[in-house]
């Protein structure tokens, strides 16, 4: 039930608790004032697809600038694209190769002793594909040692493994600690039609392991030394068709979320519960599960553009988020990616880039 207060602003998304209850909404007389819509509109060019967002997160950048988009070419569904945000926030083709990408990530900054600044993109795709770049303009193609199309990036928490998964169960990492050079090894058998579409780091301290999942209700986990994966029994609960499409890490605990709303979650990589499903109206399919400053967030694909496709949850229950563009107009469309960043939130999908800073 909502609760209002007339005289009150609230300025911050995030977890609002009024005692020891998260608040869900919060109205302004009439007027919903929490959670705060998204209404700053990024991109002046259309792509094709987007797939996934990656975003250099640092003081010395613009809030928007250091934005990767990996997706598919605008002028052709068969072609892969990167774009690169510049200063005046528009979007600029940077690599075209056939496979089309599936995942970018940022990895982190490298300062020597504070007189440098080294930024590291890496993005994977089809056929094999893994580019990494420093100025998210030029990029170098690394000896991936498979051929088949790679769908997820995770990095351990001081950065020097870097994991990749893909379809039929294939996994690399990179063969040197803080290094990308290199033939990349290979972890475990191969499964034909076992896709992976997507990795995590879960960093449980000590006993931190990556978690990957997939099709047919797959979820595996590392060993602490990243040199083999265990596989999950199936959640009978769960149909055996059951589609995992992405992963995520956060408050200490795993998410993992179904492309038909479900979510199982696990505090230790191993034992695995379900916590529910999204259950929103007029959703084709769900794309995206990220866990981003106290808030979980879900993407989804909606079966008309009248309807939302970006959802947060408070204790169990799932509540929608509109999206709108600089001219007050509503923005529904298929959410594939979330991001945070130090000022706010970056949703992806659709050839769209929107943004919502947090001041």
């Amino acid at each position: 039930m909502p609760i209002f207060f007339p005289n009150d602003q609230i300025l911050q998304m995030g977890k609002i608790l009024r005692g020891n209850t998260k608040v869900a909404r919060i109205y302004r007389g009439a007027t919903l004032i929490w959670p705060i819509v998204f209404r700053f509109f990024v991109n002046s060019q259309t792509f094709g697809g987007t797939h996934k967002i990656a975003i250099a997160d640092v003081p010395q950048l613009n809030d928007i600038d250091g934005v990767i988009v990996s997706g598919l070419a605008s002028n052709s569904p068969s072609l892969g694209s990167l774009w690169r945000s510049s200063v005046n926030s528009t979007f600029i083709t940077q690599v075209r190769t056939n496979p089309s990408f599936r995942d970018v990530m940022f990895t982190g900054v490298i300062s020597g002793f504070g007189f440098g600044l080294t930024l590291l993109w890496i993005a994977v795709g089809g056929n094999g594909t893994i580019l990494s770049s420093s100025n998210g303009t030029s990029w170098t193609s690394h000896n991936s040692n498979t051929s088949v199309h790679l769908n997820g990036i995770a990095m351990n928490r001081n950065g020097g493994i870097v994991l990749v998964v893909g379809n039929d169960r294939r996994i690399v990492r990179n063969p040197i600690p803080g290094s990308l050079a290199g033939t990349w090894t290979r972890i475990g058998d191969v499964s034909s039609g076992q896709h992976l579409n997507d990795v995590v780091f879960a960093d449980f301290g000590s006993t931190g392991r990556f978690v990957a999942v997939g099709l047919n209700r797959t979820i595996i986990y590392s060993d602490v030394n990243v040199t083999f994966f265990a596989t999950i029994l199936p959640l009978v609960q769960l149909p055996s068709d059951t589609n995992f499409v992405s992963v995520d890490f956060g408050d200490g605990e795993i998410r993992a979320l179904s492309s038909d709303g479900t979510i199982v979650r696990s505090t230790n990589a191993i034992d695995w519960t379900v916590f529910g499903n999204v259950n929103a109206p007029n959703i084709l399919s769900y794309n995206v599960i990220k866990f981003i400053d106290g808030v979980w967030y879900v993407g989804a694909r909606p079966s008309n553009p009248v309807f939302e496709s970006l959802f947060y949850e408070i204790e169990g229950q799932w509540y929608s988020i509109a999206v709108f563009n600089p001219d007050n107009i509503r923005l529904n469309q298929d959410v594939t990616d979330i991001i945070g960043f130090r000022r706010g939130i970056l949703i992806a999908g659709s050839g769209t880039i929107v943004a919502r800073n947090f001041d």
